[in-house]
């Protein structure tokens, strides 16, 4: 009976002792963190004219325009945030988001093709932005998506005009003249 005692010490005691040792490897990161650290430094976030939150200890679900569920990003809301800069393609590693809108600031570049496997996305603004080049056709793949909002730069391919019209259910491609 004591020998079985013991056991029960020794484990409990060597619980505690790990549980003490700052050895011990630290909790795995949430992937989606670093992919919104990567949209921060990639868009230089110390200028943007809200970044509450960003890049500080506190939960991403707390970091301005960051909405999570199940300790995951699901929307990403950063309108009139005066971001400027590439749409990092590390977007595309955001597995569970369903709603991006990043309209109405200064992104520039193409639209990355990273974002077509953005498998659960229902909701894509980039209106009034400076991007540049061809829509990537992999948005194609978005099978969830509802509404899709863009300026009229450059052009729409013929492909995936043709992928809005087949959609077994409604989806809006929202192509917007800025007035001068």
């Amino acid at each position: 009976m004591k020998a079985k005692t013991g056991a029960v010490c020794c484990l409990l005691l060597h619980s505690v002792t790990a549980a003490c040792d700052s050895t011990l490897p630290p909790e795995p990161l949430n992937p989606d963190r670093t992919v919104l650290v990567a949209l921060y430094e990639a868009t230089d976030g110390a200028t943007w004219a809200n970044s509450d939150g960003w890049l500080s200890d506190r939960p991403i679900g707390e970091w301005h325009g960051v909405h999570v569920s199940g300790g995951r990003v699901v929307r990403l809301d950063l309108p009139y945030n005066y971001i400027a800069g590439p749409i990092p393609p590390e977007l595309g590693d955001l597995t569970r988001l369903e709603r991006l809108n990043l309209r109405f600031n200064n992104f520039s570049g193409p639209i990355p093709p990273e974002l077509g496997k953005l498998a659960g996305l229902k909701f894509l603004d980039f209106f009034d932005n400076n991007l540049t080049g061809p829509i990537p056709l992999e948005l194609g793949n978005l099978d969830s998506l509802e509404r899709l909002s863009l300026d009229p730069w450059n052009c729409v391919p013929q492909a995936l005009l043709d992928w809005l019209g087949g959609r077994s259910h409604n989806a809006v491609l929202c192509v917007t003249s800025s007035s001068s």
